[in-house]
């Protein structure tokens, strides 16, 4: 919503007559209904600057990788972005994919990932990383070089057999399972 929509709003909520009886009444009205209009335009740019799906990857990318800072928040996010461009989904579909990401399985949602991590001083790094893999991914680095899969370190996942690593970035192993088979196939 644009300032233009504001001030029609505005002049919308100004145009009624007003009598002497009802004058406070309708002053109070008219600015609860204006309120809201006067909230978005003063926090418009920073509180709905980013999508719900940017909000919920970013909280997943500081529970993930946010002790790896941004590399290893940058190479988990090249995953989630090439998982979702594989599978023809979003982002947020690959987040929300039941037993994919640890801190989703172990809280029970997304939501209570956001809630618990959006306060964490990494999540402002982690959302610039979120909106530049939604909105322009090229511009990510390949730190994850095209990996679908990652795990920590120190965890040797069921999964990893037959695969062959890929790039390793902090605290993460990161696999490509379809470079494999070509080597192999």
């Amino acid at each position: 919503m644009g300032p233009g929509a504001i001030v029609a709003a505005a002049d919308y909520a100004w145009s009624f007559p007003v009598s002497n009886v009802w004058s406070g009444r309708l002053m109070l009205i008219r600015m609860k209904l204006l309120l809201p209009f006067i909230l978005l335009l003063l926090l418009g740019s920073s509180l709905f600057g980013q999508t719900y799906g940017q909000r919920i990857v970013a909280a997943v990318l500081v529970a993930e990788a946010g002790i790896d800072g941004v590399l290893g928040m940058t190479a988990v996010a090249e995953v989630i972005r090439s998982r979702a461009d594989k599978r023809g989904t979003t982002m947020l579909a690959e987040v929300q994919r039941s037993g994919q990401f640890t801190p989703v399985v172990e809280l029970g949602s997304v939501e209570a990932v956001y809630k618990k991590f959006y306060r964490y001083p990494q999540y402002s790094a982690a959302l610039k990383i979120a909106r530049t893999a939604y909105n322009t991914p090229k511009k990510l680095p390949g730190l994850a070089k095209g990996a679908t899969y990652y795990h920590e370190y120190q965890i040797r996942p069921y999964w990893i057999k037959g695969m062959s690593l890929v790039a390793d970035v902090g605290r993460h192993y990161f696999y490509d399972p379809a470079r494999n088979q070509k080597r192999t196939g």
